[in-house]
């Protein structure tokens, strides 16, 4: 069911023209329901505009293209359209384009960068970081959520690449499920070392080892502002029967032996209290996740 809104912003959106002279004078609180109505109706020139134009500092998928008052429709569990993707990616990069060159000609009617982007089980591909990372030269994300993307193969260094763009603001970093191994943690933890900022690590549904995991925190142990870390339960906690590779799916409904893990868990919380780290809590508790608000970390 759609409402007369949701309604009438799938035709706004199906004429580019239209949206163009209507962004002039439409509210900024119908935003949302033109980005869905594009996405669902895979306008792509209407969506790159809406992101170009965009009046939030957050754009959030889970939150844009879940069900709501005006549409019920839930497309954030669906495979998305990649030319949607690929739209709203050359959208952000047109935006903070302008926003670099705003800044060299001092404008004082610069808008407010860009401080969150989420694009969580989005199937990227290399060429959509190129395009991310080459409008990160002033980084101004402080909120990444790349879940539910495999990094582990041919992602891994442009991510990296991006990452470090956005290594001198980033507060947030959400990482869950994207396939990472401890050869792919450790090719990370230089990066993540250099993420002086960061407050916040999401790395649950990875297959790490416990090895895999006393590195990650040995390694940030220097973030000093970093407060929350969610790991996912060691590999070599499960029983004998998990397949290798694990998938997400795997590691989400594979029997954990308490034991094994009571153990891991009691050594991590060893390591932060030996280097006087008690500030920071690490846990395999999503619940903390859920309950979440960068902005106030």
């Amino acid at each position: 069911m759609h409402s007369l809104v949701f309604l009438c912003a799938q035709k706004v959106v199906s004429h580019y023209a239209t949206l163009q002279d209507a962004l002039g004078f439409i509210p900024k609180e119908l935003y949302p329901v033109l980005f869905k109505a594009a996405f669902l109706d895979k306008r792509t020139p209407s969506l790159q505009q809406l992101v170009q134009t965009w009046p939030f500092p957050v754009l959030s998928f889970q939150k844009l293209l879940r069900k709501c008052q005006h549409c019920e429709y839930t497309l954030i569990r669906e495979k998305p359209n990649k030319l949607c993707i690929q739209a709203v990616i050359l959208g952000v990069v047109t935006y903070l384009t302008k926003l670099l060159e705003d800044r060299r000609s001092n404008k004082r009617d610069l808008q407010s960068p860009l401080e969150s982007l989420e694009l969580a089980f989005c199937y990227l591909l290399p060429n959509d970081f190129a395009y991310l990372s080459q409008s990160l030269h002033t980084p101004a994300l402080k909120k990444l959520d790349l879940s539910g993307n495999n990094l582990s193969d041919i992602l891994l260094q442009p991510f990296l690449g991006l990452l470090t763009e956005a290594a001198s603001t980033l507060l947030h970093l959400d990482i869950m499920e994207c396939r990472l191994m401890d050869a792919q943690l450790n090719s990370l933890l230089p990066v993540l070392g250099r993420l002086s900022r960061l407050r916040y690590l999401g790395v649950f549904g990875n297959p790490i080892s416990a090895i895999g995991l006393k590195n990650l925190l040995h390694r940030t142990l220097g973030l000093l502002d970093l407060r929350l870390v969610i790991y996912p339960y060691p590999v070599d906690c499960y029983g004998e029967d998990l397949p290798w590779p694990p998938t997400s799916s795997n590691l989400l409904n594979g029997s954990v032996d308490e034991e094994k893990f009571s153990r891991v868990s009691n050594e991590l919380q060893q390591m932060l209290l030996s280097a006087n780290r008690t500030d920071a809590v690490w846990t395999t508790n999503l619940c903390r996740h859920n309950s979440l608000d960068y902005f106030s970390l």
